[in-house]
C-alpha cells in the first residue's frame, strides 16, 4: 500500500470507498451519494492510485472487495464514525436534552445499579430517557452497530475492541435454605452439593467450576438459568445452593436463606461500563458515563 500524506488526503475518497463496501455498486453507491457513474469511476480511480491496489474487481453485474478493500472496511467505519462525532462536538446540555440511551446489562447489574442510576439522571436531565436491554451474545457488534451506546458487565468477558473503565467490585457468596448447608467449610463436601448456576454472560459457572478444577474437583450444575431473580426463587423451594455476587444477593434473598463466603477463594467480579471508540469523544456519551461511575461509587447497591 502507498505511503499516504495525510495533508492531501480528500475525506470525500474514504466517504466514496466506504459507500462503495457497502454497496457493491458503482451505480448503486452514485445514487446513495449523489454522484454521477462517471463521478464515481473517477474517485475510485483515484483511490487505487491512493492505496496501490485494485479494491474491486467486477464478478457479474457485482463488484468484489479484494482482501486489501475488505481490510480496511471496520477501520474505515470507525474511522468515519470518530470524524462524524468530532465534527458534531458541541457543549451536551443534559437538563436540556430529550435523547435516549441504551444500555445493555444484565439483570443483576440492573438491580443494583438501575435505581441510584435513575435518580440521578431525573435530577440532572429529566428529558433524558433509558432503555435497558439484556445481555447479547455479540456485544462488540452491538456496540460498533449502534444498537447499543453503553454496555455494563465485568472485565473479564469484555471484547478486546472495546474501551473499558473499572466501576467498582463485588464479591460472591452462596445463597441456600440453612438445611441444605450440609459441607461445613469442606471444599469436596460442598463440590457433592446440588448447584444452580446463573449465566447471563457473567461467566460466573467458570469462575467456580474453574477452582474446583484446580483442585481436582467438579460440581453437579442441576439447573443452568439465565436470570439471578429465578434463581434465589429456585433455591428458596430445594435444596440447591447457587453462588452470587453479593450485592445481589443481600438485596433479593428472602429472610430464611442463608447467605454466607463460599469455602473456595473465588476472585472478585470486577465491573465494568464498556463503549465503542466511535463514541469515546462524543460529549453526550461521555457525560452518560460519568454518570454510570457516579451511580455505581455513590448508590447504596455499591
Amino acid at each position: 500500500m502507498n505511503k499516504i500524506e495525510l495533508s492531501r488526503l480528500d475525506l470525500n475518497l474514504l466517504v466514496t470507498l466506504s459507500v462503495l463496501l457497502e454497496e457493491r455498486s458503482v451505480t448503486a453507491a452514485g445514487r446513495r451519494l449523489g454522484r454521477t457513474p462517471s463521478a464515481m469511476s473517477h474517485a475510485l480511480g483515484r483511490l487505487r492510485e491512493m492505496l496501490g491496489d485494485p479494491l474491486f474487481v467486477r464478478v457479474g453485474h457485482r463488484l468484489q472487495p479484494t482482501p486489501v478493500a475488505e481490510s480496511l472496511s471496520a477501520p474505515l467505519h470507525d474511522t468515519l464514525s470518530a470524524v462524524e462525532a468530532l465534527l458534531r462536538q458541541g457543549p451536551f446540555e443534559p437538563a436540556r436534552s430529550d435523547r435516549t440511551f441504551r444500555v445493555v446489562a444484565s439483570d443483576y447489574l440492573q438491580r443494583v445499579l438501575l435505581p441510584e442510576l435513575v435518580a440521578r439522571l431525573r435530577e440532572e436531565a429529566p428529558g433524558v430517557d433509558l432503555r435497558l436491554l439484556p445481555v447479547v451474545p455479540n456485544l462488540a457488534a452491538a456496540l460498533a452497530d449502534d444498537t447499543a451506546d453503553l454496555a455494563l458487565g465485568v472485565s473479564y468477558s469484555a471484547p478486546e475492541r472495546l474501551k473499558m473503565r473499572t466501576l467498582c467490585a463485588d464479591q460472591f457468596v452462596c445463597v441456600a435454605r440453612p438445611e441444605s448447608w450440609r459441607c461445613g467449610d469442606d471444599v469436596a463436601a460442598w463440590a457433592d452439593l446440588p448447584h444452580a448456576l446463573v449465566a447471563p454472560g457473567l461467566a460466573v459457572g467458570s469462575t467456580v467450576d474453574r477452582a474446583l478444577a484446580e483442585r481436582g474437583l467438579r460440581r453437579r450444575v442441576v439447573v443452568t438459568m439465565p436470570h439471578f431473580l429465578a434463581a434465589i426463587a429456585v433455591v428458596e423451594r430445594s435444596d440447591l445452593v447457587v453462588t452470587l455476587p453479593e450485592r445481589l444477593a443481600r438485596a433479593l434473598a428472602p429472610p430464611g436463606l442463608l447467605i454466607r463466603p463460599p469455602p473456595i477463594p473465588l476472585a472478585p467480579l470486577e465491573l465494568v461500563s464498556l463503549w465503542h471508540p466511535r463514541v469515546h469523544a462524543d460529549p453526550s456519551h461521555r457525560w452518560l458515563r460519568e454518570l454510570v461511575l457516579r451511580a455505581a461509587r455513590g448508590g447504596d447497591g455499591f
